[in-house]
């Protein structure tokens, strides 16, 4: 680039001497785009400027006294410079320009890898913003062994003959800026066999070339009647474990691996828990469910979620721990600022006539029907609100009352309010299953709720329920889908008592089905 300027002088004379100078020679930029002005002085009739090759980044501009230079941002870690050449008659000078790197920044495509005992070939791929790397740290480890490529770095682990888990930190450092450290998480030789837990999406050929590595035992398959395939293999582990692999028809990515063992304490000693949480597992909840033990587990990766229930006969026997492999949730959602109880204080209290009285003074909404019993039919037994605002999508309420000892009165046992939105509290997978939004998990466990259990009623029809014993208060989220392709959202709230909880939360249960097949 080639700029011309002039300057107005006085009287013309062969014998002047000419002089140029600029108010900057060694100019500084940061690493954002800025713009500057360098003032340039001189006697001549006119002044040219010229921009070095390869400064596409650098801009010139002028006025009749000023070289305006404007740049843009530099996201790269590195420094970089141009030259201004500025000639006026035989007088020549020579700016230089720098600009600043933006502060170094380097990523990893995994943060944790979860090795198995028997070790293992990975891939990591390094990106940055175009500064150097290079390895540290995996000289400390004989186990681990590093190979650095051009854009990440392959590692082979060995196997594990130890009954320990062990744990090894590597550190990718430029030569500015924060390293980035990789987790190597492998198992030891211990008696718990776990689902293949790869770092990224899973494949059943994958899982069947894992169950093949870890020299466990074929035994059948066999297919569900929703044409799920599941596979069992003898894991032959200490505990002489029986497990199976679940693949969803049609789909290659496995949806859950059981384990079954003929001793209770697999599943509830302390081993097997601080097994699970040096592999990223969090305990969420632990109840007793009829005569069985559950304790439920969680792990998050950036491809799935990892769901293991342990259940454990309070008198003893066989343990079973199911893994879920769920995908994740794509993106945030939206949700209610507040569970949406509604009007919880009415539940095993109010009658028909003081829900109604609640629904049309406070509810905005209307009857729409009512239902007597079948046993006794001066009672309500069932009715319905229809919403006048659709206030948050709320669209309807259905409501179910029992009667209690004073005869001819019932009170108010379960509501199941319907909403438009259903991503106010579910969202939908690739497979079409619907589970709980990051968002409303995160309310249910500020008010003390906990997972209970999810089930399956049909195609793509999901019951996905929470307690909180403290107040004896069960929610249930179901998907309700219309013939005409539109999905709403159920919430189910009801009043659970600890000495029949089974009885009650089956009782519920059957009633939001009903409902929604209505």
């Amino acid at each position: 680039m080639i700029l011309a300027g002039c300057q107005q002088v006085g009287i013309s004379d062969e014998s002047r001497e000419i002089y140029l100078e600029a108010s900057e020679e060694i100019i500084t930029l940061t690493d954002t785009a800025t713009s500057k002005e360098i003032n340039i002085e001189t006697n001549a009739k006119g002044w040219i400027a010229r921009l070095s090759e390869g400064s596409e980044w650098l801009h010139l501009n002028r006025n009749p006294s000023a070289l305006i230079l404007s740049s843009d941002g530099n996201a790269t870690g590195k420094e970089r410079s141009a030259t201004i050449t500025v000639e006026a008659e035989n007088k020549v000078i020579h700016l230089l320009v720098r600009q600043r790197g933006a502060a170094t920044k380097i990523s990893l495509s995994e943060k944790q890898i979860n090795v198995p005992m028997r070790g293992g070939l990975y891939t990591v791929n390094v990106s940055g913003n175009g500064t150097g790397w290079k390895i540290d740290g995996a000289e400390l480890y004989q186990w681990i062994v590093v190979q650095q490529a051009h854009n990440g770095m392959s590692l082979q682990i060995l196997k594990n003959d130890t009954p320990s888990t062990r744990i090894g930190k590597i550190y990718v450092v430029t030569e500015s800026g924060t390293p980035a450290e990789l987790v190597i998480v492998q198992e030891g030789d211990s008696p718990y066999t776990l689902p293949y837990m790869p770092a990224g999406p899973i494949y059943q050929t994958e899982v069947l070339r894992d169950a093949r590595e870890r020299e466990m035992f074929f035994i059948k398959t066999e297919t569900t009647l929703r044409g799920e395939t599941i596979y069992h293999f003898n894991a032959g582990d200490k505990a002489k474990s029986k497990v199976q692999y679940k693949f969803r028809k049609g789909i290659e990515r496995y949806i859950s691996f059981t384990v079954v063992t003929e001793g209770s304490d697999y599943g509830i000693s302390d081993d097997f828990e601080t097994h699970l949480s040096r592999l990223g597992f969090e305990l969420t909840s632990k109840n007793i469910s009829g005569a069985i033990f559950i304790k439920n587990y969680v792990r998050f990766t950036p491809h799935y979620t990892v769901v293991a229930q342990v259940q454990v006969p309070t008198a003893g026997g066989q343990t079973t721990v199911v893994y879920y492999i769920e995908e994740v949730q794509p993106k945030p959602m939206p949700t209610f600022d507040n569970l949406p109880y509604r009007n919880p204080a009415l539940l095993n209290k109010a009658d028909f006539f003081a829900v109604k009285k609640w629904e049309e003074n406070e509810g905005e909404s209307v009857e729409v029907s009512r239902e007597r019993g079948q046993k006794n039919p001066n009672i309500i037994a069932r009715a319905e609100f229809s919403s006048v605002t659709n206030k948050d999508t709320h669209m309807g309420t259905v409501y179910f009352f029992e009667e209690v000892e004073v005869p001819y009165i019932s009170k108010l046992s379960q509501k199941i309010d319907i909403y438009g939105d259903i991503s106010l509290a579910l969202w939908r997978n690739s497979e079409g299953r619907y589970f709980l939004t990051n968002e409303m998990k995160r309310l249910l466990k500020d008010e003390g709720f906990e997972f209970k259990t999810r089930s399956q009623t049909g195609p793509n029809q999901e019951w996905i329920s929470y307690l909180n014993m403290s107040q004896g208060m069960a929610m249930l989220f179901t998907n309700i889908n219309q013939p005409d392709g539109r999905v709403f959202l159920g919430i189910s709230i009801f009043k659970i008592a600890n000495e029949n909880e089974e009885t009650s939360y089956n009782i519920a249960l059957e009633n939001a089905q009903n409902a929604i097949r209505r």
